[in-house]
């Protein structure tokens, strides 16, 4: 079913999900075989799993240590306890972390036939939650993906699973995780690669080191059995070497320090034209042409029979598909600032490059005098940072008066400017405007600013109502249309008489090409309520996406009666995710019920029982 009556699935989904898979083998006598899953890590988060069986005489307990490299995403055999009377039972499993304390704990209701085999799903997103809810349903005393359910549910919803596929499984926050859906319970585990030899991925910590266990029960004193000094065995630290590289060593069996392993550049670069380690990569620049000298004449040509006097050049080294900006500092002009001058892209082979050809200058250029430059570098991923190292050269001219005819008179000196005023002639300006656009204006040959140009948002989209935030340098928004632009809807009355519907409720959605959007909902007029998702899609090429609903007219008993609210959710290109500005309020009620339910008014406290 489409539209707000799902509103209500994702709850019942989760209330009632199947978090126990149930198996009963007639005949013979009766047995419990537990089966837990869990997305804490195994051996570092959780280091022992107790099962206790409430319902037999005096409670029976059964544990198991766990050790890192345990599957307990795939699951893990945590108890069998036979023979148990046939029957009703009640289970619990709790996961232990190093220092004895409870992580996580679970009850769920069994019906002992033969042998019955129990999956017990205990997910991180449990951890913080208490049940039961303050106001919610008393019954609801365990936590299931985060939400409050009993310990078993009843009917056909029984069967509805949380997930079908990864992709309906929220995305944890450590990069090196990634979601699951595991027989339709949504887990967390390390992504393949992520993380180097000795280290495990950890939701909300990222590669975190392997920490063998002593051979005691855990608490907080020295190994309860075994060598002591500078390490435990087994144990695996790295370091940094070379200008790049990584090395690693083993702590051996008497606790002491092995030998570290050769260093390993990730470029062979690293020793000589890219000295410096930034963002795990090697940078580096070299002079190439008369860049290599530090003080360069521009009243000599330095390559006779050519059309030009020279060559200035620079070669970047560094990650490929970084951008580099080269920044010069005119340091004879006292009070001098760094600004941008020649910028480009690292090549796929790992080098770009900057030339530049010149002829004779005037005596009057302001390229003569003393110079600082240096390269900053837009990585990959966003972040920005200077390469070390700033090289200095002077630029005279032979031909000129002696302030400026020499290396040494050079070095002091500075080109009178053409004019005084607010800013320098042919300096541009650059500023924000409207939601998301810029203008510029340019200094005039007096030294005063002329005016801005009209304001550019990169989305034309940008200037309506229906897109009036920016964000991730794009334009994003959302508008109800149809019934949806009412605040209080009668699910009784046909909107649309003309038509076998008895209206139409639509949202429109507007971004990014290729971005995803869902719609979360919560019941407002019910004490407790939460988001959940409801409808989801995909924002076209002509950046915007439409939600949809016909709906009928409602029974005095359709749970959609009572105050809603919602929001969108983006998913963005880049894989960034945030929510729209905006939890619009809508209420449903039907004149046709009870006074409880069939005004405005009434319909916005009103929760179906």
């Amino acid at each position: 079913m489409q539209g707000p009556s799902r509103w209500l699935t994702h709850a019942r989904r989760a209330s009632c999900a199947l978090v126990l898979a149930l198996s009963a083998c007639s005949g013979g006598s009766t047995s419990l075989v537990i089966d837990v899953r869990s997305d804490f890590v195994a051996g570092v988060e959780a280091v022992e799993v107790e099962v206790v069986v409430e319902t037999l005489p005096g409670g029976s307990v059964s544990r198991r240590a766990l050790n890192v490299g345990d599957d307990l995403v795939r699951g893990i055999r945590a108890a069998e306890f036979g023979p148990v009377p046939a029957g009703s039972h009640i289970v619990r499993a709790t996961l232990k972390g190093r220092s004895g304390e409870e992580l996580l704990s679970r009850r769920v209701a069994v019906e002992a036939r033969g042998t019955t085999g129990v999956v017990i799903a205990l997910t991180r997103n449990c951890r913080n939650v208490v049940c039961p809810a303050v106001g919610g349903d008393a019954t609801a005393t365990e936590c299931q993906d985060g939400l409050c359910v009993p310990p078993a549910c009843g009917g056909g919803s029984c069967s509805m699973a949380e997930c079908s596929a990864d992709s309906e499984c929220t995305p944890p926050s450590s990069l090196c995780a990634e979601a699951r859906c595991v027989e339709g319970v949504c887990l967390t585990s390390s992504r393949i690669g992520a993380c180097e030899a000795g280290f495990i991925c950890v939701e909300g910590s990222g590669c975190v080191s392997i920490a063998p266990l002593d051979a005691g029960p855990p608490d907080a004193g020295p190994p309860d059995a075994g060598c002591t000094g500078v390490c435990t065995p087994g144990q695996v630290e790295s370091g940094t070497c070379g200008v790049c590289g990584t090395q690693t060593r083993v702590c051996a069996s008497d606790c002491s320090w092995g030998s570290y392993s050769s260093c390993a550049d990730d470029d062979a670069r690293c020793p000589s034209t890219a000295p410096e380690c930034v963002n795990d990569y090697c940078w580096g620049y070299r002079a190439v042409s008369q860049s290599l000298l530090s003080c360069l004449d521009m009243g000599r040509d330095y390559q006779p029979g050519m059309a030009i006097f020279g060559t200035l050049g620079e070669d970047i080294f560094g990650r490929p598909g970084a951008t580099w900006t080269k920044e010069n500092q005119q340091t004879s002009c006292p009070g001098a600032s760094y600004g941008d001058a020649e910028s480009g892209t690292i090549a796929a082979g790992g080098t770009g490059s900057f030339r530049f050809t010149y002829s004779a200058s005037g005596c009057d250029q302001g390229v003569l005098g003393r110079w600082n430059s240096r390269f900053r570098i837009l990585d990959t991923d966003g972040s920005s940072f200077l390469l070390a190292g700033v090289t200095d050269f002077s630029i005279y001219n032979s031909s000129c008066t002696a302030d400026r005819a020499s290396c040494s008179a050079a070095r002091s000196f500075c080109p009178p400017p053409a004019c005084s005023g607010v800013c320098s002639a042919g300096e541009v300006q650059t500023s924000n405007c409207g939601v998301c656009g810029t203008r510029s204006r340019s200094c005039r040959s007096d030294c005063s600013w002329g005016g801005y140009s009209a304001c550019t948002d990169d989305d034309a989209r940008c200037t309506s109502a229906t897109a009036p935030e920016c964000i991730n340098d794009y334009c994003w928004g959302h508008r109800a249309v149809l019934q949806a632009a009412l605040s209080c809807i009668d699910m009784a009355r046909d909107y649309e008489p003309s038509m076998a519907i008895f209206g139409t409720l639509g949202e429109d959605v507007v971004g990014r090409p290729g971005a995803t959007w869902t719609k979360q909902n919560r019941q407002t007029s019910c004490a407790g309520s939460s988001y959940a998702d409801s409808e989801s899609g995909t924002i076209g090429t002509g950046g915007s996406a439409s939600y949809r609903f016909t709906y009928g007219a409602t029974t005095c008993a359709h749970t959609i009666l009572g105050r809603w609210q919602s929001r969108f959710r983006i998913l963005d290109t880049d894989g960034s995710s945030f929510f729209l500005s905006g939890e619009p309020l809508i209420t449903f009620r039907n004149s046709s019920c009870s006074v409880d339910r069939q005004s405005c008014t009434s319909a916005a406290s009103y929760c179906p029982p």
